[in-house]
């Protein structure tokens, strides 16, 4: 199934909202707004830690600002990450040097 599948021209928000809403009705699920899904999308994504690059393209964004700024509150803190890798640095180095 494909839900936007097209020809000639892109589906108007119209036309998206009756298909979406047909699709949710077969499979008893609440209809989503387009731009619901949008957001869904892209929090499947940062989710999938996919690079905050390819999900500014997807979105047609044309600065990365635009894509932190609306979606940053989504990304992982990595300070937990960061700090645990400087720990692990730290330790490898004690098993060199005589501290």
């Amino acid at each position: 199934m494909y839900i936007f599948q097209y020809r000639e021209k892109a589906p108007t928000k119209d036309i998206f909202s009756r298909r979406i809403r047909t699709i949710c009705n077969r499979g008893d699920v609440e209809p989503i707004r387009l731009h619901d899904l949008r957001h869904s999308h892209v929090a499947l994504l940062i989710n999938q830690r996919e690079d905050h690059t390819t999900i500014k393209e997807r979105l047609g964004h044309a600065s990365i600002k635009t894509t932190i700024d609306v979606y940053g509150h989504l990304f992982p803190n990595k300070q937990r990450e960061t700090a645990d890798r400087l720990d692990d640095l730290f330790l490898a180095i004690g098993h060199f040097v005589d501290i």
